[in-house]
């Protein structure tokens, strides 16, 4: 699953049922730790074997600081799929230190809002599906 030089990290989450390791595809190779109750699962899923489980309650994952997290253009590209959708709550959530963090939410007028350094941006209306 190879990928280009430009891609910092690539978590594909394959693997078997309440696994919690996973592979970084990129020439990083970075090792994630699963905290919490995080797990692959192996029920839902986009594509692959697997997913990444999170049940909303303490579950992340934590990498080790490494240079690669010194970029200023970036895209983050990922699948969710949630059970709920409530406004205001966070649903993806990046963070390197106390100034360098990234969320994306629900707003409470229906936008999604991406937050970068503590900086709103809103794209628009957001009424995803469970």
């Amino acid at each position: 699953m190879a990928c280009d030089a430009q891609t910092q990290t690539m978590l594909h989450f394959d693997g078997a049922d309440a696994a919690t390791t996973t592979t970084d595809y990129s020439q990083n190779g970075i090792t994630y730790t699963f905290n919490g109750n995080a797990q692959l699962d192996i029920d839902q899923k986009k594509f692959g074997t697997a997913s990444l489980l999170l049940d909303g309650s303490g579950d992340y994952l934590t990498a080790p600081d490494h240079a690669q997290w010194d970029f200023t253009d970036f895209t983050i590209d990922f699948w969710f799929r949630g059970s709920t959708f409530s406004n205001g709550v966070a649903y993806c959530f990046f963070s390197r230190n106390a100034n360098s963090k990234i969320s994306i939410r629900r707003g409470t007028d229906n936008t999604m809002q991406v937050y970068i350094n503590g900086t709103e941006r809103n794209f628009g209306s957001w009424t995803p599906a469970t």
